[in-house]
Formats: C-alpha cells, structure tokens, sequence
C-alpha cells in the first residue's frame, strides 16, 4: 500500500519533510512550455481565502493605474475549491468587467497537501505555481494581497523591465529575509516582474520554490520564491522610476488576521487599525474607523476590545502613527482622490491612542512627536 503525500509529510522531521513536499508541490504542479507569448503583461495575485472580503481593495488599486499593456490578471484563491467559491469569483468579475481577470485555485491533490503542511510558503509558491502554469505572456508581475500601489505607472514600469530591457527579474526593493543583505541584489516577492517565458521553458516548477541554500560567502541562508534563482540570475535590476515608498505594503495582515478570527494573542497589534480602514474602503463604509476611533477616544488604559476580543496595545510604539498616518494619506488619497475627513481624525485618535502622542500642525503636514 502506497504512503500518500499527506502521510510522509507529517512523518519526518521539518526541514526534511519540507523538501519532500516542495518536490511534491513541484511535482503535482507541472507547467508547459510557454512557445507563443501573447502581447503585453500578466498580473499575479495570489488571495487569502479568509480575506477574500477585501479583495475589492487591491483591484481598485490596480484599477487607478495605467494598464494599457496588461493582458491576464491571475487571481488564485489559497486553497482547493469550496462551496461557494465559483460563485464569489462570478460576483467579483461582474463588479470589474473592466479588469481582465481570470480566477483559479488549487488542484485538489496539491491543494490537500498544502493544506495539511499549513505552511505559509507553500501557500505562497503554489499561489505562484497555479498562475505561471496559466500565463500566456512573457512578463507577470507577482503582486502581494496586502500591497498597494501609489503610482499609476507601478506595473507597467516592472513589467516594462521585462518587456523593453530584457530583464528576467526587477524588483522595487531589495529583500533582507532572513540575513540577505541589500548586496545581494535579491528582490523581494511582494512586487516582482520576472520573465514568465524563461522560467517555463527553461526551468523547472520546483526550481522556484522556497529552500535553504548556502551563498558564496558560507551564509546558510533561507530563501523565498524566487531568491535561489536570482542568485545565479544576472539580469536582474531595480525597476526605473519607483521607491519602496511608491506603495503602501502592509506587511503581516494575513498572519494578524487569523490570529485574531482564531482568539489568539495578536502580536502586530496595530495591523488592526490598517484593517478597519480597508475593510470600512472595500464595503463602502466608515464604520468600522469610526467605531475605532471611538474607543480609542475613551480607553482608559492600552487595550481595545476587537471582534469581541481584547488586544493589548501596550508594546505598540507612538512611532507607529507616523507610519500608519502616511500609508493611509497616501492610500486614501490614490483611491479616493482625497484624504477624508474620517481617516484624518482616525489617524489622529490613533496616535493619542499609540502612547500619548501629540499633535503638532505645520504648515503642509503633521508631525507626531511623544507627549
């Protein structure tokens, strides 16, 4: 009787049983040569099932940029198919007719696995499998649930260092995951151009998967997809023409958000304060800002009660309302057209309510400084 996948990942010891399943995953993944390549770009977007309700956020983001050369937007759900999921894919399409998507998830078999191992970074790669094995283009753009451009040349300026410069990989920011180093030229996955024809053609499945790998230099280093190819890859560049601070990334909202539906301690407390604004953008709203900010308004001591649960606040640095005060200008002001009244006086309770902050108005912008 043959052992299943399943069975022989849950058997070894973790590093070991790791990479049995990143070869199973490469496996049961296969793609086919990318031959003929239609025009333009594809876009890669790779969508947390449990934070499907806020998807609306990132297209509407990618809605206000320019995408005169974009052909695909591949949107993978991150897990096999559900009740319910044709369905949601159906509502979400006829919402942008004028966006070119085209939604997938899991094969069942790989999708089973994934989710049995419950490891963020197969959910990430396979998120990346699924959609390349789809591509029709030479150039994708990998694009992160939980980032947002700030400039409607954002994709077409990585794409274009495929399309026009021959690049493989470009990247807005370099990746420090794990000890890389900013020398190490290796750019992060969360807005990555790559040349989707190569890696079909010439590289396998596997290959792009996250491993452990040493570097010329002895590091034993961690990878993200991606990062093993890159080392070996020299035509790779920063993209021209955009900065980190071209985009509003908010790191860690997946992890916060199934530790709080889950009643776990939340470690990144004030991710929460990010997720009331997208969710009160994706519905419509302001609720759930000004429900916020009315607790905030009135908290006695450092903590705020959230979905019935009551989160400590009391690790959160006042710093954070500086960061949080110019993603959410930013943001707003890109989807909106304005920085509306609610986010200013959210922003501003926030920053009360992070350790006592003052406010103090300048001309053009305010400044946060500690009480």
């Amino acid at each position: 009787m043959r052992t299943s996948p399943v069975v022989l990942a849950g058997s070894f010891g973790r590093r070991a049983g790791q990479s049995l399943v990143r070869e199973a995953i490469g496996r049961l993944t296969p793609w086919e040569p990318l031959e003929r390549c239609e025009d333009g770009y594809s876009i890669i977007l790779g969508v947390p099932w449990i934070l499907r309700h806020i998807l609306d956020v990132n297209l509407r983001a990618i809605a206000r940029c320019d995408l005169g050369r974009l052909t695909d937007i591949h949107i993978v759900f991150d897990r096999g198919e559900k009740p319910g999921m044709a369905d949601f894919a159906s509502m979400v399409a006829a919402e942008w007719p004028g966006l070119p998507l085209r939604f997938s998830w899991y094969a069942q078999p790989v999708g089973r696995l994934c989710e049995a191992v419950n490891v963020s970074t197969f959910y990430n790669g396979l998120n990346i499998l699924t959609a390349l094995s789809q591509c029709r283009t030479r150039a994708a753009v990998l694009h992160d649930f939980d980032l947002y451009p700030l400039h409607e040349d954002y994709f077409d300026a990585l794409a274009g260092m495929v399309l026009d410069r021959g690049m493989r990989f470009a990247g807005i920011e370099r990746t420090r995951y794990d000890g890389l180093r900013d020398e190490d030229d290796i750019y992060g996955t969360w807005g990555l151009a790559m040349d989707a024809a190569w890696l079909r053609n010439e590289r396998r499945p596997v290959d792009i998967l996250h491993r452990q790998s040493r570097l010329p230099d002895g590091r034993l280093i961690r990878l993200d997809p991606f990062s093993w190819l890159q080392l070996s890859e020299p035509r790779r560049a920063a993209v021209d023409g955009l900065t980190p601070d071209d985009v509003c990334h908010v790191k860690n909202l997946c992890s916060t958000y199934l530790r709080l539906n889950g009643g776990k301690k939340v470690g990144v407390a004030w991710r929460l304060h990010y997720l009331a604004y997208l969710e009160d953008v994706s519905l419509g709203s302001t609720d759930r800002m000004e429900e916020l900010t009315a607790s905030m308004d009135s908290a006695h001591d450092r903590s705020l009660t959230i979905n019935g649960q009551v989160i400590d606040f009391s690790n959160v640095h006042w710093t954070c309302a500086n960061v949080l005060r110019r993603e959410l200008f930013k943001l707003d002001e890109f989807l909106c057209g304005e920085v509306r009244g609610v986010v200013r006086d959210f922003v501003a309770s926030s920053a009360r309510f992070f350790g006592g902050a003052e406010t103090v108005r300048a001309e053009h912008q305010t400044i946060l400084v500690p009480a």
